[in-house]
């Protein structure tokens, strides 16, 4: 009972996360968390991925044999390490003297950005691990196992060797001068299984993927770490760790004038671990260095150490209450404002679901990865989400990316190439409109999903040769079109739109339907993007006609797009679904288009047209 006692945050935490990595189908985010699986996914098919130094070698090396059971084998396994790191968080505490060592469970088991990563396939939590099991051996004067294992660290986040500059001194302090050699091993260990590979010893220090003065993505604010952590710490345990830390800096002061201790194992592994891998992640993105993009995640990594400070810092303020049940209702009330600061994190629990841009993957997946697999397509895909969603081997021979597409040649197998509003465009600089003119491709589908956020459109494209029967009718996005009717500065994903009003009362014609029509359904769906700038006005219209050769009205119908406008001049998503009157077909012309009439302008953008 005392053991259980002790780590009852332990047993809870891990329990809890482990239905929800069964249970949950999120991946934490769409882009390095999948590409991680993936890497682990088909390491024993490219044993070269194995010594990949993004991917992280030891990262590779332990997630190979969970990432063959799925994304969910990746999860559980990150679900034991961080339930391991958080036993080794509280027995450190322990070791630190800590009176109620277990509100370091209760700290990490409440931060927002914890708990979205260990349910993912990123690397902090093997991080955050490896480095709480590093310290407590430390503690528990185990230098040499300890520094075995802390050469590895590198291998797992290139952070390690931050870490790894702050324990040389520690250990030279301590008098464990004799364990420094062993803090090479992994270098000296993975340079030689690479060497023969990929042809030099010194490969662990020349490919760090990291290691420019040049970062790709900018720079960002100095204060950007401090801003925002009280979302992936959470607002009372970020608190807490200022406490803890301002605590430790009261003590350090104390300890240089000879009035209190200040243990070494605390002062350099805890404080200083924690200290010098913040400090540096707020330089890196201040200077715009080391390929730094701000992630905050990132300090999911060493949020062990945050949390043991801020038990310091509760510690130091339930200390200085003598009475025993105004004390047990201070732990609880820090207990339940953790609780409540992690519901307190905007969008807490969607980011525990598929992004919008995975959902248009999979949705994607569900229609069309059977015909793949039956006809051995070539893939040209950007987002990894799509080698995830399609269960293609993201390294294999059958996959390449969009900018890979040769110029003027003809396909000699079948091709399919799912395009995507963020990595196609951003890091591939392929635009739609480029795939949709090249006249070897045939557009089959352009799916999003629900939420309609930018980044959640995909469109598929196929080979003419083997484009399968697609329901789609029409999409624009006129990010290449002209004309009086284009506004240039207002797109809802790119630059432009259809901007419709009096002087261009009329937008494309979307859809023309008559008895010549291959019909492949009974209604059709139309969606498009609408900005409003009077979202009062119900004059503007997707408009719905019958109209005969001879130019007569058979049934005209309006469907006001205000009726699903939420804000003026904010992009919204209309939706609608209108029945084919296959009588009146026989004799007329079925047209789709938007009108507006009045000087109230609208904009429409990514007009969308298929069968129901």
């Amino acid at each position: 009972m005392a053991y259980l006692h002790r780590f009852w945050p332990v047993f809870l935490f891990g329990i809890v996360m482990t239905v929800l990595a069964l249970v949950l189908p999120g991946t934490c985010d769409d882009g390095d968390s999948v590409h991680h699986y993936l890497f682990a996914r088909y390491a024993f098919d490219h044993p070269g991925l194995f010594l990949d130094h993004w991917a992280k070698p030891l990262y590779v090396l332990v997630m190979a044999p969970f990432a063959q059971l799925g994304f969910v084998g990746v999860k559980l396994a990150n679900v034991a390490l961080m339930t391991s790191a958080m036993w080794c968080t509280i027995r450190i505490g322990e070791l630190m003297g800590l009176k109620y060592a277990w509100l370091a469970g209760v700290v990490l088991g409440t931060m927002p950005e914890l708990l979205h990563v260990t349910l993912s396939g990123l690397t902090e939590p093997l991080f955050a691990a490896c480095l709480s099991l590093s310290v407590l051996w430390c503690f528990e004067q185990k230098y040499a196992r300890a520094a075995l294992l802390l050469s590895f660290l590198p291998f797992v986040r290139s952070e390690g060797l931050v870490v790894l500059g702050v324990v040389v001194p520690y250990f030279l302090l301590v008098g464990q001068w004799r364990v420094l050699p062993l803090l090479l091993l992994g270098h000296v260990a993975y340079g030689l299984t690479g060497w023969p590979i990929l042809g030099d010893p010194l490969w662990v220090f020349r490919k760090i993927p990291y290691a420019t003065l040049n970062g790709s993505y900018g720079k960002g604010l100095w204060d950007h770490f401090f801003a925002s952590a009280r979302h992936y710490w959470g607002l009372w345990q970020a608190l807490m760790i200022v406490t803890g830390v301002l605590m430790g800096a009261w003590r350090l002061a104390g300890y240089w004038r000879g009035r209190v201790s200040f243990p070494k194992a605390d002062l350099w592994l805890v404080y200083g671990i924690f200290l010098a891998y913040f400090g540096a992640h707020v330089v890196f993105w201040g200077l715009g260095i080391f390929n730094s993009f701000g992630m905050t995640r990132v300090m999911v990594a060493i949020d062990p150490l945050a949390a043991l400070i801020a038990v310091l810092g509760a510690e130091w303020v339930l200390n200085r209450i003598s009475n025993k049940p105004l004390q047990l209702a201070g732990i609880t009330v820090f207990s339940a404002a953790c609780l409540a600061s992690m519901w307190d994190t905007p969008k807490f629990a969607s980011k525990f679901m598929p992004t919008p841009a995975q959902n248009a993957q999979f949705a994607l997946a569900d229609r069309y990865q059977k015909m793949f697999e039956q006809q051995d397509f070539f893939l040209y895909a950007d987002a990894v989400t799509t080698g995830y969603a399609f269960n293609y081997d993201w390294f294999g021979p059958k996959q390449n990316f969009t900018d890979g597409i040769p110029a003027d040649k003809p396909f000699d197998q079948p091709t399919a190439v799912v395009w995507d509003y963020w990595y196609s465009v951003v890091e591939k600089q392929t635009t739609f409109d480029e795939l949709q003119n090249d006249p070897r491709l045939k557009l089959i589908e352009v799916l999003r999903s629900q939420e309609g956020m930018p980044e959640s459109v995909v469109a598929l494209f196929m080979d003419t040769a083997h484009a399968a029967p697609t329901p789609l009718l029409y999409f624009q996005n006129f990010e290449c079109a002209e004309g009086e009717h284009i506004d240039s500065d207002k797109g809802r994903f790119g630059k432009r739109s259809a901007q419709i009003y009096a002087k261009q009362e009329y937008g494309p014609t979307v859809v023309s339907l008559n008895r010549m029509s291959k019909l492949l359904g009974d209604s059709l769906l139309i969606q498009c993007d609408v900005m409003m700038a009077d979202t009062s006005y119900e004059g503007a219209h997707m408009v719905v006609q019958y109209e005969t050769p001879e130019r007569d009205m058979l049934s005209w119908e309006g469907y006001s797009f205000n009726k699903q406008a939420l804000k003026p001049n904010e992009w919204y998503a209309f939706e609608m679904v209108v029945p084919i009157l296959k009588d009146k077909l026989q004799e007329s012309t079925m047209t789709i288009y938007p009108w507006n009439p009045s000087e109230q302008k609208i904009w429409v953008d990514n007009l969308t047209v298929r069968y129901k």
